[in-house]
This record gives structure tokens, sequence and C-alpha cells, in this order.
């Protein structure tokens, strides 16, 4: 936005440098008068514009010089073919092949052919106003180093200046093509402009499609994870957006009382702050449901996942494109140690030394937390999945948790042997579980093989009793 003004003020300085020229040249025949109402009307429109956005300003400077350099390294041809298909076809466009860009190329090349009818601006202005609105957005992104996708969103104002020069072409080559189409040679200019508008709507068409019907282009879906948080709201519950600028569209979605926290706040970096806000958090609520996008940028250290992690139960994790939606729930107490020793061997790899559940009792529709001690007996190659199941009398399975040690965190191949970790998890007991008795089991498998669990005890799982379940 800034960009744009900027390109506006340098152009509208040069119309002013450049020498008069007399109202014959006008075809509206304004008199000075209508020329110096147009300019008072142009520095109003820019000055009203400033002091509106006058408040903002401080905002935007600190955020400006205080945001983190996030770009990506890229060779600039790479680099440049993406901003290129970006403003020619979209960002949704699989146009990668340079045939492709003819078109658009031939149309950019005839746009330097000189006028012949008489214009109120000259020549040289119209073709330089695109040409420095493009070079003045697109040149800092590379040399600040700030190229990577996600910010490639904010060149969409200078798309208006590449379909200003291709336009500006088709419609150069169309005037210079004869009107009748059957004098071949002499038509040969209208063809192009008219084959090539073709090709690039058939192109920008696909594009279109593919927003709609290709699953890479599918935005994060806030609409589905608003909709399963407000589905079963509790008075105990609350919302952490990580990082917290996907406030203004889950809350364009999300309407219920439950209070919404976004962490880290400000740009992050903070990491005690964000430690004490997480903790607060966790003491004030029992279930947390937690929003991971961008925490790379805002939380590069992890914080809020690892104190959620430490403190807490995962119930379950699940992807909504981009977007990772995690249930976590506060046990009553936390485990510091297990309430139950087992010592149990899996695979003369790894050690059960005990577990701690939440209750021996729970009410369906809550989620029962199984806290475990591990230890590593030998060095680990293979990551495993650890399994927490629910079987009815009959042996059927009603109620699962699978996941990685510490909600995907920890992966068994980076233990460190003897070392005891302390893995908590979350079963969710389905709401519509019939009340009665269940047998809980624990195991352990191969990540890419679920068949391939780890013996122990003669079996390939560990039985831990019965689990009451309360209508």
């Amino acid at each position: 936005y800034p960009a744009v003004m900027l390109v506006q003020g340098v152009m509208f300085v040069v119309w002013l440098a450049s020498p008069p020229r007399p109202l014959s040249v006008y075809r509206e025949g304004e008199s000075n008068q209508t020329q110096r109402n147009r300019l008072l009307t142009y520095i109003a429109l820019n000055l009203i514009t400033l002091i509106i956005f006058a408040p903002l300003l401080p905002t935007a400077l600190r955020q400006v010089s205080a945001w983190p350099r996030t770009g990506q390294p890229i060779d600039a041809g790479t680099g440049l073919a993406t901003v290129v298909r970006w403003l020619i076809y979209g960002n949704t466009s699989l146009a990668s092949a340079w045939w492709l860009y003819l078109w658009p190329a031939l149309f950019i090349v005839a746009a330097f052919l000189p006028d012949w009818m008489r214009r109120r601006q000259p020549f040289v202005w119209r073709l330089a106003l695109p040409w420095l609105w493009l070079l003045v957005t697109i040149v800092p992104l590379f040399a600040l180093g700030l190229f990577r996708e996600a910010n490639l969103k904010f060149l969409l104002p200078v798309q208006i200046a590449a379909l200003l020069l291709i336009a500006r072409g088709a419609w150069l080559l169309w005037e210079i093509g004869t009107p009748n189409l059957f004098i071949l040679i002499e038509a040969i200019p209208r063809y192009a402009a008219g084959f090539g508008l073709l090709s690039l709507a058939m192109l920008s068409s696909d594009a279109i499609n593919n927003l709609y019907y290709v699953e890479g282009f599918a935005r994060d879906d806030y609409r589905q994870m608003a909709r399963i948080i407000s589905t079963d709201p509790r008075p105990d519950d609350a919302v952490v957006l990580d990082a917290p600028n996907q406030q203004e569209v889950f809350s364009y979605y999300f309407h219920t009382a439950t209070p919404i926290f976004p962490l880290p706040k400000g740009l992050g970096g903070d990491d005690a702050a964000t430690r004490d806000s997480i903790q607060a958090v966790i003491r004030e609520h029992r279930r947390i449901y937690v929003l991971f996008w961008g925490e790379g940028e805002r939380d590069p250290n992890g914080i809020v996942e690892h104190e959620l992690n430490a403190a807490t139960y995962p119930v379950w994790s699940r992807w909504y494109g981009h977007v990772r939606l995690v249930l976590y729930t506060v046990p009553n107490a936390p485990a510091a140690a297990p309430t139950r020793k087992l010592n149990a061997n899996f695979g003369d790899l790894i050690t059960l030394k005990g577990l701690a559940l939440d209750s021996d009792s729970v009410r369906a529709g809550d989620v029962l937390g199984v806290t475990l001690f591990w230890r590593a007996d030998k060095p680990i190659s293979k990551r495993y999945k650890v399994f927490i199941q629910l079987l009815d009398q009959n042996g059927k399975l009603v109620a699962q948790r699978d996941s990685e040690p510490q909600n995907n965190s920890r992966p068994t191949t980076g233990w460190t042997l003897g070392q005891t970790l302390i893995d908590s998890h979350g079963l969710l007991i389905p709401a519509t579980l019939s009340s009665g008795d269940y047998k809980l089991i624990i195991g352990l498998y191969d990540i890419d093989n679920a068949a391939a669990r780890l013996p122990v005890n003669n079996g390939d799982h560990l039985d831990l009793g019965m689990l009451h379940v309360q209508p």
C-alpha cells in the first residue's frame, strides 16, 4: 500500500515537472482552472488518506521496523519466475512451462510501441508508470531478503501494473492491425492480440478451477475448526491462537463466549512472558484448544507447545490445511511420579516403569488422563508410537489414542539411555459410550508399520486393568 502511494507521488512529480502542453492536446479541451481543480483534488485525497491512516502510523512503523526477517534463500531466477507466475496467472496457477509466457512477453514488448493518438499524458509517462510500479515493489522483496511465498500476497496491488502493460500491448497490436481480417498479412497483429488474450483467459480460468478442485490450494478450514470447538462448549474451555495473527479470520467464524488467547503476545521473542501467559491459561481452564500456525516465526522455541505437553494431556491432533488443531485437557493434579509401578519391558528396548491415571472411573464424554514413565534401555534406531486403547467386554475397540511420546515432540530415536521420560496422553471417552467396565491396554508399534508391535509379557500389548465408565 505505501509502495503504491510512492509510485503515484513520483509520477505526479514527473507530471508537474513536464513542460506545459497546449490545450489542443487534451481531448476535452480542459481549461487551466479545470486542471488546477484536478490538482487540488488529487492533493486533497492524498491528505485525507494520510490523516485517516495517521493513528495507525506509529504501529505500522513499529511493525515494519521490528518484524523479523523471515525470507527464504532462493536463487534469483526461481524467485523471479514465481513472482511472474503470481502476477500474470495468479498463485493457484500451475503454469510453469516457459512457452506459456510467450503471449504475455509479446504484449509487454508491444507495450513499448509509441502512441499515434494524442493522449492527455505523453507516451513516456504512461509507459513508465507500470514499470516504476513493478520495480518499486518487487526489487525490495529480493534486495531485503524478504522473499517467501507467504509474503507474495503483498504483491496483489502490483498485479494491476503487470496487467496494464499486457493490456496496453494487446490494445496497440489490435490498433496496428487492419479491421479487414481477410487481409492476413495486415491483420496479423489483430490475430495475435485476439489469440493471445484468449490464451491468457483460458490459463486464468484453469487457475480459478485449481482453487476449487486441487487439494494443494485448499485454504485452511477455520470454519470447520470453529464449528468443532463450538459443538460442546464448557465454562472452563479456552482457545489459544499460536500465532496471534489468526485472530481476525478465526473470530469471523467463532461466536461462542469461550475466551481466546493470542500467544505469544506482540511479535513474540519474549519466552519468559509467553511461558507465564500459557501457564496462566493452564491454571484457569480444563480444556484448551490450540490452533498452531506460524509458530515457527512468533514462537520459534515452541514455548506454548512445550508447556502444554509438560502440564496437560493431549487428546487429539488434526490438520486443517496448514493449521493444526490440538485439544489438551488439564489433569486434576500433575503426575510427577507413577501411582502404579509396572517395570514392563517392550522388545528389550524400552521399559515402562509405571503410570498414573487421572481416575479409575470416568464419565462418558470426558477425557482420561494417562501419564506414562518410560526408560530407554538400549539405543533405539526406530521411531515408535504409543497406543492406548479401551476395549469392551467382547474385545471390541471403543476408544483409542495413538501418538509419539509427548504429543509427537519426543520421538524414541532421540531418547537418552537410562533417563526417565514423562509422557502424558488424554484418551477421549466417546459421549455415546454405555456405562460399564472396559479394559484398558497400552503398547508400542513401529511408526512405519502399525502391525509391528513391540512384544511385552509374551504379547503385543500390556493389560492395564479395568476402567469404569459412568453414564
